[in-house]
């Protein structure tokens, strides 16, 4: 006999020895749509098909009646593809080709969470791949994937990354008042990370070595969200046009990363940050002070850097670190930072629109060439 939604239906709610009318009262719908799934007159909706599978503890796909193998494995093909497609910079086809997918697995929580990491970079204005065509339309996807994880999930770091996302989208997009509603739903102690709650536990059963490692980690990842609020900060000084200020916090971002990998055979480069490249960002404001000297001293030296950063063999250097972890499990000199945003990293920088007003400047066009012949 064809197994179909409503037979599923019946035969879990029946496992629990519920009722319709119970049923229908858990997952706050009438006892008459429970009697027409189950007599497959109707099907539930997406909206419904996931209050069904967290109530009975099932995968959606058994719900749906898939085959959670095969469509494991073709969920994994996807991202594969989208992947492949990422490195050759074709993030909006990455997305249309999830967006197909969802269509056949709407409910799937990781289709759901790559689309919402898509989704910020694709419409988020200002990212390198920000696509203006589709911005409107990907922006309005996104927040509904980004509801159905907040309201599905049971993954609290994808709970968290989507509000995170929505802030972020939401404010791009004028929403202010949406933005400060998943803003609020972050934990008023952003200090208490997973590495510093494990430390708490080691130090309890005198296990102070894994302590010290995971105290370690918790220093590596405020120092990085430190480097990004510093940097955050430098932009907001340039845009209210004080330029010393914000050349005070981006300086200070260098010295951080300087003196914290003075030690070590190999500093990583930290200086790619959310914001921007961070040669780039003192450039670009050397420029606003209308100093082209050092405007062009900077961009050559993020051109140097990122040269020796494509020449060397990262995993060659030893890690001599005294703040970080030296477990051998994590590090940032083992941390593939070539990954963010690739070569052209630089290359999108220095054709920043900031910079157009030197494009003829010889010194820039030679810089421009290094580039180009040595970032491929």
């Amino acid at each position: 006999m064809l197994r179909t939604v409503g037979s599923t239906i019946r035969e879990l709610r029946k496992n629990k020895n519920l009722t319709q009318e119970e049923l229908a009262e858990a997952i706050n719908v009438t006892p008459q749509a429970i009697s027409k799934w189950e007599n497959n007159i109707g099907l539930p909706d997406i909206s419904q098909i996931i209050p069904l599978a967290t109530f009975f503890g099932v995968s959606t796909d058994i719900i749906l009646g898939i085959a959670e193998n095969n469509r494991n494995e073709e969920i994994k093909e996807i991202l594969n593809a989208c992947n492949e497609r990422k490195l050759k910079k074709d993030d909006i086809n990455s997305w249309l080709l999830i967006q197909e997918t969802i269509k056949k697995y709407p409910s799937n929580l990781d289709l759901l969470q790559e689309s919402i990491e898509y989704g910020i970079a694709l419409s988020y204005k200002g990212n390198y791949c920000y696509n203006e065509e589709y911005a409107e339309r990907i922006y309005k996807e996104t927040t509904r994937q980004a509801e159905l994880i907040i309201k599905y999930s049971s993954n609290a770091t994808n709970i968290l990354r989507a509000h995170m996302i929505m802030v972020m989208l939401h404010s791009s997009f004028g929403d202010a008042e949406s933005a400060v509603k998943h803003a609020n739903e972050f934990p008023w102690r952003a200090d208490m990370t997973v590495h510093a709650m494990c430390a708490w536990i080691n130090k309890a059963f005198n296990e102070f070595e894994i302590e010290k490692i995971n105290l370690q980690r918790d220093l590596e990842q405020h120092m990085h969200s430190s480097i990004n609020t510093l940097g955050l900060l430098g932009i907001s000084y340039e845009n209210t046009k004080n330029y010393d200020e914000a050349l005070k916090m981006y300086f200070t971002i260098l010295n951080i990363i300087n003196e914290v990998f003075k030690e070590d055979d190999y500093v990583p480069a930290l200086y790619r940050l959310e914001m921007g490249n961070l040669y780039a960002m003192i450039a670009r404001t050397y420029l606003e002070m209308e100093n082209i000297d050092e405007c062009l001293n900077y961009l050559e030296q993020m051109v140097d850097v990122e040269i020796y950063h494509n020449k060397v063999k990262v995993k060659e250097f030893k890690i001599k670190n005294k703040y970080l972890d030296k477990s051998g499990t994590y590090n940032y000199a083992y941390a593939d930072y070539r990954a963010f945003d690739k070569d052209s990293d630089v290359l999108c920088s220095l054709d920043l629109e900031c910079f157009h007003s030197i494009k003829d400047n010889e010194k820039y066009k030679e810089i421009v060439d290094k580039a180009k012949n040595h970032l491929k």
